[in-house]
């Protein structure tokens, strides 16, 4: 997407807004920085992992929903409502 709106000469922050999941590494480096969703994937991994093991051991555990909490790291990528 960064390429794309490169080629068009679009800047994120300036002209258009990008949002990327999971904290990745080079977030903070890229351009502006980009603005991410982190999920806790370790979280996310682990109680997936419990309910496997559950199922192999015989457990007849019923369909579960289960909910994680993200955190929105703002950087330069994306504007703060404040400025709208």
């Amino acid at each position: 997407v960064a390429r794309a709106m490169q080629r068009v000469g679009l800047r994120w922050g300036e002209n258009i807004g990008l949002l990327g999941f999971d904290e990745l590494e080079w977030a903070a480096l890229a351009g502006p920085g980009i603005t991410t969703l982190q999920q806790p994937t370790w979280q996310i991994g682990y109680a997936a992992l419990e309910r496997v093991i559950a199922r192999i051991e015989g457990g007849e555990l019923p369909v579960a929903e289960q909910v994680f909490s993200g955190k929105l790291i703002v950087r330069g990528s994306s504007q703060p409502l404040s400025s709208l």
